[in-house]
C-alpha cells in the first residue's frame, strides 16, 4: 500500500485536503492511505528516513511558515525517494515557474483558489497515479528478469515455455519458444513471479499461457513449441481444469 504524505501549515486546509483525499481513496477503493499530515517539514523528512518510505505520494503546499519552502521540501524528498509523486498546492498561482527552478518534477500545481476546483484536481492526481502504478505492474508481469555475473538479462513472458530443474546443482532451465537458458535459481520463487507461472510438478514450472496440449492419463503435457513436459498426478487435475 502507498503511502501520502501531507505538508500543509494551515491546520483548517490541512484537515480539508485529508478529508478530500480520504473520502476519494474509499469511494474508489484505491491502494493508499495517509500516512502523515504535519505542519513541519523536518517532521516529513524524519518519517521518510524511519519508515524508509519509497514510491511515496505527497501533497506539498509551498509557504509553509519555515525556513523550508514546499519547493525546498519537495527537493530533499525527491533526492530521499526518487519515485516519489510529488503535487504542490498553494494560493500562490504566480508562483507556478519555481517549479522548474526547483527541479521538483512535480506532476501536478494545484491552487486553493476555488475548494471545488481543487477536490477534483486533488482526484485527478489519484486516479493518475493508481493508473499508472497499474500500467507499470501490468509492465512488469510481462517480462521475467535473470541477473547472471552482474549481469541483467530480459525474456518476455510470452516466449517462455517453463522452467526445469538442471542437472547442474541450483541451476534451472529455462525453456524458451526457441531455445534453452541455464541460471541460478530456485523453482519456488519462479512461480511467485509471475500469475502465469504454475509449479506443476517438483522440478517444473509451466508458463500456463503457453500449453498446447493436455493428456490426463498419460500426465504429459505439451507446450506451444512442441516440447512437452510430465505434471505430478495432483497438479495435473489442476491444469485440466485451468484448459
Amino acid at each position: 500500500m502507498r503511502e501520502i504524505i501531507i505538508c500543509e501549515d494551515n491546520e483548517i486546509q490541512r484537515n480539508q485536503i485529508c478529508k478530500y483525499i480520504e473520502d476519494y481513496i474509499a469511494i474508489k477503493n484505491y491502494d493508499l492511505k495517509i500516512g502523515l499530515a504535519t505542519e513541519d517539514p523536518v517532521e516529513v523528512l524524519d518519517y521518510i528516513k524511519r519508515h524508509c518510505i519509497q514510491e511515496g505520494v505527497y501533497f506539498l503546499d509551498i509557504k509553509l511558515g519555515h525556513h523550508m519552502t514546499g519547493f525546498d521540501l519537495g527537493t530533499e524528498i525527491r533526492g530521499r525517494d526518487p519515485s516519489a509523486d510529488i503535487i504542490m498546492i498553494t494560493g500562490h498561482k504566480e508562483m507556478s515557474y519555481l517549479i522548474f527552478e526547483y527541479k521538483v518534477e512535480a506532476m501536478d500545481y494545484i491552487t486553493k483558489e476555488d475548494p471545488r476546483k481543487m477536490k477534483k484536481r486533488i482526484g485527478e492526481c489519484l486516479d493518475m497515479i493508481v493508473y499508472r502504478r497499474k500500467k507499470q505492474s501490468e509492465k512488469d508481469e510481462s517480462i521475467f528478469k535473470i541477473e547472471e555475473d552482474g549481469k541483467m538479462r530480459f525474456f518476455k513472458v510470452e516466449q517462455i515455455m517453463f522452467f526445469q530443474s538442471s542437472s547442474k546443482p541450483h541451476r534451472l532451465e529455462l525453456h524458451l519458444k526457441d531455445g534453452t537458458v541455464e541460471f541460478y535459481g530456485k523453482l519456488n520463487e519462479i512461480e511467485k513471479q509471475n500469475p502465469c507461472f504454475l509449479k506443476c510438478h517438483e522440478s517444473v514450472v509451466v508458463n500456463t499461457n503457453n500449453i498446447k496440449g493436455i493428456e490426463k492419463k498419460t500426465r504429459e503435457v505439451t507446450m506451444l513449441n512442441g516440447e512437452s513436459i510430465t505434471a505430478s498426478v495432483r497438479m495435473i487435475k489442476v491444469l485440466f481444469e485451468k484448459e
